[in-house]
């Protein structure tokens, strides 16, 4: 399970700002918590439209690298707000 230090890292990997990754680290936001988070986590975390679309298919990627076997029931939460994403 990634810590708070791991998912800062992954987005910044994925080309997210320093302000937002260091926003993710600040809230705390472990991977438990990086693929449970709802909507309205998002927007506050992420206030601009843009960021949140961008966010959403960079974790639908993830999630697709990974055998769905290995994943746990609180990382398909992501499903929730995913949606069509997935599909």
């Amino acid at each position: 399970s990634w810590n708070c230090e791991d998912v800062k890292n992954f987005l910044s990997k994925q080309g997210f700002s320093k302000e937002v990754c260091d926003k993710f680290a600040s809230e705390e936001v472990d991977g438990r918590a990086l693929f449970s988070l709802s909507d309205d986590d998002l927007k506050e975390l992420l206030p601009k439209i843009g960021l949140r679309n961008r966010f959403r298919s960079v974790i639908a990627e993830e999630l697709q690298r990974h055998n769905k076997s290995q994943l746990s029931i609180q990382d398909i939460s992501v499903t929730c707000w995913m949606g069509p994403l997935l599909s």
